[in-house]
């Protein structure tokens, strides 16, 4: 995720180059002729111990809704008190990025209900009361990162039901999410995704028209996964890692993923017992590694794959036996695998 910088002022700076230019944004009638702030709107405090005060946030947000409804540049409101948004009821356009981070108090960011477009990243993070994410019912795509996390309340993501395509990547970890909905129309994410730190996330429903991820697609740390189910329409990622999620027990929910053009890396799963619903699997760009899942026993749903373009590692699977990581070995067959074929540290 990009660094983020803590900085106490209201700052008009230049734009950068790759800023959307909010002049010719398409936004709704309702929004009326765009009068766009020209740069960078920074809100926030300095010190952590001390946030900005929610009245001098406000302040400053009203002020740049008395003559723009746009900012050509960056809005970060970070390190305040403030516990809503309902300052900023005028703001159509982001040409920059959109950074909401470390407001413990913000409790609503309905006040972005007319928000239309954002030219860069969608940052929310760290947050108490934050339950949900309405407010950007009116976002189609997010071009740069979406990101969220540490919301230590937030159980779904609605808000974002109409966001279709994801452009650097999305970003989630450590709320309280019980589920992914809200994000049911997102077909495209040409980055990455990471999912992870969820104590309480027991599927990835909510993702249920994603068909390609250009990136990694990182699963990890999620305490109560049981499976993927909820990824059902996913086709092809630029890589795969599922490790160090306790009761995931088997990979259903992949069972129309046909390719993935770097890695496919499953370890530290200590209940994953089988890797069923890995069927259509058929190509890896990179690497497959099955690794210290104490608990596999059955690589049956693998034996589609055609071609592996690294190395095939079947490693530290104490209750796998050798016959069954050999059945593997052998449907995938040697001529098949670029790399190396190794196999050991597992059952007998």
């Amino acid at each position: 995720m990009k660094r983020m910088t803590l900085v106490l002022c209201l700052a008009a700076a230049g734009c950068d180059q790759d800023k959307e230019d909010v002049t010719d944004s398409a936004v709704p009638d309702a929004c009326g002729t765009l009068n766009p702030f020209e740069g960078d709107l920074i809100v926030a405090g300095d010190d952590m111990r001390a946030p900005m005060p929610a009245e001098l946030a406000q302040a400053a947000l009203a002020d740049l809704c008395r003559e723009h409804n746009a900012i050509t540049g960056d809005l970060v409101v970070s390190i305040t008190n403030i516990p809503d948004l309902d300052a900023l009821d005028c703001l159509c356009v982001v040409g920059g990025d959109l950074e909401l981070y470390v407001n413990w108090e913000l409790a609503s960011i309905e006040g972005l209900s007319n928000l239309r477009s954002v030219g860069g990243t969608v940052l929310i993070a760290g947050t108490d009361d934050l339950v949900d994410l309405h407010g950007l019912e009116g976002l189609t795509e997010v071009t740069g990162e979406l990101g969220v996390y540490s919301n230590w309340e937030l159980e779904d993501l609605s808000g974002l039901d109409n966001v279709a395509h994801v452009g650097d990547g999305l970003f989630l970890s450590d709320n309280a999410l019980t589920s992914l909905s809200g994000l049911d129309r997102v077909q495209e994410i040409d980055g990455y995704l990471y999912v992870g730190w969820h104590a309480d996330l027991p599927d990835l429903a909510g993702l249920d028209a994603l068909a390609r991820v250009g990136g990694l697609t990182e699963v990890r740390y999620n305490d109560n996964l049981i499976d993927l189910s909820g990824l059902g329409e996913l086709r092809s990622v630029g890589g795969l890692a599922l490790y160090e999620n306790p009761r995931l027990a088997d990979l259903h929910g992949l069972e129309r993923l046909e390719a993935v053009y770097g890695d496919v890396r499953v370890f530290d799963n200590d209940a994953l017992g089988a890797v069923d619903g890995a069927l259509s699997l058929a190509h890896v760009g990179g690497s497959l590694e099955l690794s210290r899942n104490a608990r596999l026993f059955d690589l049956t749903d693998l034996h589609g794959v055609q071609r592996v373009q690294g190395d095939l590692l079947i490693l530290d699977n104490t209750s796998l036996t050798w016959d069954e990581a050999w059945l593997l070995m052998e449907a995938i067959g040697e001529e098949n695998v670029d790399g190396e074929m190794v196999c050991e540290g597992n059952g007998a």
